[in-house]
């Protein structure tokens, strides 16, 4: 804000000059009437004459401003097909928006899609980019920067635009608005949405088009610039350009955006955000290990190395093998996905658990398995003393549990809950060949 453009209003600038700089600051309520008197003491032949008063008074004008400021620290990552109506935790971009004027004011807010435009200080994807559907705009009611559906407040909806009222708003202090789409189906990862947040000062539902000092909104009509009237409350647009090139104006008027940057004085004013499509990066990988076979007697000792008999043991009718399934969120992942459930066949030619007839305590076991998982080996430690006729789980959390074969189709259909960005969970059963 530049007080100077105040100060130039012709006639205005003697009577001002009689005001402390703090009465005439732009937080000064609009519409108070400001009073100053002054006194005029004099002699007549060293006689202390009656003293002389003159007063003036004028009403503060109202300076309209409003800030609108993305919160985001870059671009919001969400799923293909997510909708947000009847569902909570669904990502939103944030904007905070401030009525900085020096009057409490109704507030219109647009939405403008700009496709995949690349954002100012984001790591913007693509480079296909797409377009949500059923746009809405609400207060973040409880906070959590998430929109929350039945929590967080909508706002009306008023042709292609939303309407704000003042009574949900304070003075200076700024409000969280959550802009929330439903996603289509099928996207690809690192397709992107841009979309710029505009808010424009009204008069109930009704946009302010221009303001008294020659100044106005995109779609109005700029009026002559009114003389200082010390009686009237004028108005003049007090807001700054917006941030970024990709921050765009809004005509309210004709319920269109004007896809060039906000400028100066327009009341109103602008800031993007930009949802990403992500996926969890999940992986699954299974291995399989011979441990003994009824020929030659061998054991296992480790991947690759010679066991008791000297010679690996081998895939023979009557070997006892051992499957083991790594599931994988890489820590590069966006989300953390649940209810993970793992289920394997069995063929004709293995039977469930260890049915060699061989003690399990002469059976070795390797302690850890290599799987490839998200493009890279990965060495995973196994359990101890797993039961060999059970289907032993390790959650992601890293809780072991053990399970019986199913006895029907799929033999394996284990449960491993929620698995977090970084996180491993395993599945390790042991079967007989026929």
């Amino acid at each position: 804000m530049n007080p100077n453009k105040y100060l130039a209003r012709g006639a205005g600038v003697v009577l001002l000059s009689l005001l402390g700089v703090n009465a005439w600051a732009l937080g000064t309520d609009a519409g108070t009437t400001v009073t100053n008197s002054v006194t005029l003491q004099y002699q007549v032949n060293a006689v202390p004459q009656t003293e002389l008063e003159a007063e003036v008074s004028f009403v503060v004008d109202r300076a309209l401003a409003v800030t609108v400021v993305n919160q985001d620290s870059d671009v919001v990552p969400i799923i293909s097909g997510q909708t947000y109506s009847g569902n909570a935790g669904i990502p939103a971009l944030n904007f905070d928006v401030t009525n900085i004027s020096n009057d409490d004011l109704d507030l219109l807010i647009g939405v403008v899609d700009q496709d995949g435009i690349p954002v100012t200080g984001f790591n913007n994807q693509g480079p296909d980019a797409f377009n949500g559907s059923n746009v809405i705009v609400a207060i973040d009611t409880d906070g959590n920067g998430v929109y929350d559906d039945g929590v967080d407040q909508q706002l009306t909806q008023v042709g292609n635009h939303f309407s704000l009222p003042a009574s949900e708003m304070t003075r200076d202090e700024p409000l969280r608005l959550l802009v929330v789409v439903d996603v289509p189906s099928g996207l690809s990862a690192g397709d992107q949405a841009t979309y710029t947040l505009v808010a424009a000062l009204a008069d109930g539902t009704a946009v302010i088009t221009n303001d008294d000092n020659g100044n106005a909104t995109p779609g109005g009509t700029a009026a002559p610039v009114a003389g200082f009237d010390p009686t009237l409350v004028q108005d003049v647009f007090a807001d700054a350009a917006s941030m970024n090139a990709e921050d765009v104006a809004y005509d309210f008027l004709g319920d269109a955006p004007v896809l060039s940057q906000g400028g100066v004085s327009i009341g109103q004013h602008s800031a993007t955000g930009a949802f990403v499509i992500a996926r969890p990066d999940l992986d699954i990988s299974k291995v399989v290990e011979v441990l003994w076979d009824p020929i030659n007697l061998n054991r296992y000792a480790s991947a690759g190395s010679n066991t008791l008999s000297d010679e690996e043991p081998k895939a023979i009718p009557g070997a006892l093998l051992m499957y083991v399934i790594g599931v994988s969120n890489d820590a590069s992942s966006n989300y953390s996905v649940s209810d993970l459930e793992v289920t394997d066949e069995l063929v004709a030619e293995l039977l469930e658990g260890n049915d060699t007839g061989e003690s399990p305590g002469d059976i070795y076991l390797p302690e850890s398995v290599t799987l490839t998982l998200n493009g890279s080996p990965v060495s995973l430690d196994l359990p101890a003393t797993p039961d060999l006729d059970q289907v032993t789980v390790v959650g992601c959390d890293g809780s072991t549990s053990s399970e019986s074969y199913s006895g029907g189709s799929p033999a394996v259909d284990v449960l491993l809950g929620a698995c977090a960005p970084g996180e491993t969970g395993l599945v390790v059963y042991f079967v007989t060949l026929e």
